[in-house]
């Protein structure tokens, strides 16, 4: 790099890079690639640990005065002795000490964490999203929980951005645990260690606690939403925090960063787990503006108000924090603009879509027609499964039949009353009957010969979001605000049970085409797999951060996909029931409306409000994508068996698309 080392130095001071052809080995093990890192008692190198096959480690290197050598490696075995009961996912594993006596030195082993730090990330972004920033909160704060359960609790002391830092898969790993102490509410700390900047007031008079690490991760969460360092916003000798830097933020996310960073301990929160408590219902906050707030763009009245109360006390949103979100919006003057910049292709969150040109053949899409369905806005539009038909629901309550053949409207039936609202439509695998779901919890049988109405049957006690069948079309199965998954025998012609797992709403659900799988999912973020042979849930797991929107089965039934409001998109395999692949949408991807799998099973296409993308499966390399041309799309959904699909949009217009070059 051209930097000049003095003659003592073995790696670049300022890159790192090895300044020697002849490599560096430690204890005839451990070969030093470079040096990443540099603090007040030594330096931290990447390096090869030869006898397993050069496999990466971290390596922290102790130096100090030999005649405090024996003193200082007590201490340091004490800490190591801490450091190896850590078993979680986003801590490295220590792997052990070495001692060089002749040199006063200590070498701490551990594993190495590939990826960024947030100090790198911010060199690159200048500052990250709400939704980035969260995504590190939650890991963070579930990682300190783990620490600071301990008996006595473990505190780490030296929370900053060099030291979180982010995996090519979006987790964020805490690192650096050199300070790390066992804390006794009675004691002074052995010694007084801080980073200047993100330290608690009582931390720097030798009062560390569970607490002064909250404050200083509010301190780091700060700084990456805004870009300011820390001196820019932060009084280092009270502690106090100018929040005016955050007043642009969401006002429940500036509630808990204020929380947070407050001077004195009594103030903020008891513990990690308050905080993980508090920045779920945050979490809950943000999905209810995605689905609810942000329709009304700050018009809000008596009406609309009551209405996302009743959703929020629902969802466990205290009321004070859901008016004050209220209120910020009726008070809103101007709409912000969508996020668009170049940094966003180098962010560590998500593996961006390419953007790069397509080589081989190019992918097109090709609008081939459209029509004006209805007069409010279509919410839904699917196929029947022979493909001979196109079927359409309205906000108004009426279900619309179109031929495929000559495209002309057969059948029009007012499927709800004015109280009432239709939330999803399916065809039966043996195309026998049409189903209606609604907001009162209702569900609508028709036979499709006549499209005439077999009978009413009032399957939950709230909202329906999504309705299923089973691949024989005996069993029907309903989602929704309930929180549970109803069964309807269709032999029986009665309800026959419930699937409880659910902890929130049920936002979305699929059925496998070819097997007894139910993949469910709710607002929490959890995917819930159910043995539908014997009604028992399989496994249950919190894949998304926020709602999980959108569950898809290809139709060969050997995977499906699910998408959530953190724009993460997961691939499972059907039989292993394993996520195969996890990959995350940058552009917009808090609005995906919906998702449609092609009939190759090579590519999946994602709606998002406004436009449309094609996404490759096996690269996750993006094809095209195209503006649906509209104010807000509702559905997507495929042709059978053909490259065509039809969209649902607000203006009551349903829009018929050809998909050519796909490769």
């Amino acid at each position: 790099c051209g930097e000049h080392n003095p003659p003592q130095e073995l790696f670049c001071v300022k890159c790192g890079s090895p300044l020697s052809e002849t490599p560096v080995i430690i204890e005839n093990r451990y070969k030093l690639i470079r040096k990443i890192g540099v603090g007040g008692f030594g330096k931290t190198y990447l390096a090869e640990d030869l006898q397993l096959f050069g496999k990466k480690v971290v390596i922290k290197e102790f130096s100090m005065n030999v005649s405090k050598f024996e003193e200082f490696a007590k201490y340091t075995q004490k800490e190591g002795m801490v450091l190896a009961k850590l078993n979680h996912p986003q801590i490295p594993k220590i792997h052990g000490f070495l001692e060089d006596r002749k040199n006063a030195k200590i070498y701490l082993i551990q594993d190495f964490v590939e990826g960024k730090n947030l100090r790198q990330i911010l060199a690159e972004r200048k500052k990250l999203e709400e939704d980035e920033a969260i995504i590190v909160l939650k890991d963070v704060l579930d990682i300190l929980h783990y620490l600071h359960s301990f008996n006595p609790p473990l505190v780490h002391r030296d929370i900053k951005p060099e030291n979180i830092i982010v995996d090519p898969n979006g987790k964020a790993f805490l690192v650096d645990y050199g300070a790390v102490i066992e804390y006794q509410s009675d004691q002074k700390d052995r010694e007084i260690i801080y980073t200047k900047g993100y330290a608690a007031p009582q931390q720097k008079q030798g009062y560390s606690s569970p607490s002064t690490d909250l404050y200083s991760l509010g301190i780091v969460a700060i700084e990456i939403l805004t870009g300011l360092n820390p001196e820019k916003f932060k009084d280092e000798e009270t502690g106090v925090v100018d929040y005016s830097v955050i007043k642009d933020l969401s006002v429940e996310l500036r509630d808990f960063l204020m929380r947070m960073t407050k001077p004195s301990p009594a103030d903020r929160f008891k513990n990690a787990a308050e905080a993980k408590s508090a920045l779920d219902i945050i979490e809950k906050i943000r999905t209810l503006r995605d689905i609810k707030i942000n329709q009304y763009r700050g018009k809000i009245g008596d009406k609309e108000r009551k209405e996302i109360i009743d959703m929020a006390h629902k969802l466990g949103i205290p009321s004070d924090l859901i008016n004050k979100v209220i209120d910020e919006e009726k008070h809103k003057t101007t709409v912000k603009a969508s996020t668009s910049t170049s940094s966003v292709a180098t962010s560590p969150f998500v593996t961006r879509l390419s953007m790069a040109p397509q080589t081989g053949a190019v992918t097109t899409i090709k609008m081939l027609g459209k029509v004006q369905a209805h007069q409010g806005a279509a919410i839904k539009v699917i196929f029947s499964p022979k493909g001979d038909s196109m079927i359409t629901a309205g906000l108004d309550g009426v279900v619309k039949v179109f031929g495929t053949s000559d495209w002309e409207r057969k059948i029009s039936l007012k499927a709800t009353s004015e109280d009432d609202a239709v939330t999803d439509i399916k065809v039966s695998p043996n195309s026998q009957y049409f189903v209606v779901s609604t907001k009162n919890g209702l569900v609508k049988f028709y036979e499709t010969s006549a499209w005439t109405r077999l009978s009413v049957v009032k399957l939950q006690n709230d909202e329906i979001s999504e309705i299923a069948f089973s691949p024989d079309s005996r069993f029907l199965y309903t989602g929704g605000y309930e929180n549970i998954i109803s069964i309807f025998d269709l032999i029986k012609v009665e309800k026959i049970g419930a699937m409880a797992g659910h902890n929130t709403w049920i936002s979305c659900l699929d059925h496998s085409p070819k097997a007894p799988i139910l993949v469910s999912g709710s607002w929490d973020g959890t995917v819930i797999i159910w043995d539908t042979s014997t009604f028992k849930q399989k496994l249950a797991v919190k894949e998304h951060l926020g709602q999980v929107r959108k569950i898809k089965f290809a139709d060969s039934g050997k995977f499906f996909i699910t998408v959530g409001n953190d724009g993460r998109l997961t691939l499972w395999d059907s039989n292993t029931l394993n996520a195969i692949k996890r990959h995350q949408i940058s552009e917009d991807s808090g609005n995906i409306v919906d998702i449609a799998i092609t009939p190759d099973e090579n590519h999946v296409l994602i709606a998002l409000e406004t436009r449309l993308f094609v996404m490759g499966l096996e690269l996750m390399d993006k094809k095209t994508e195209i503006d649906l041309q509209t104010r807000r799309c509702t559905s997507i959904s495929i042709f059978p068996q053909k490259n065509y699909f039809a969209t649902s949009d607000v203006e009551g217009m349903i829009k018929l698309w050809k998909l050519a070059g796909l490769t």
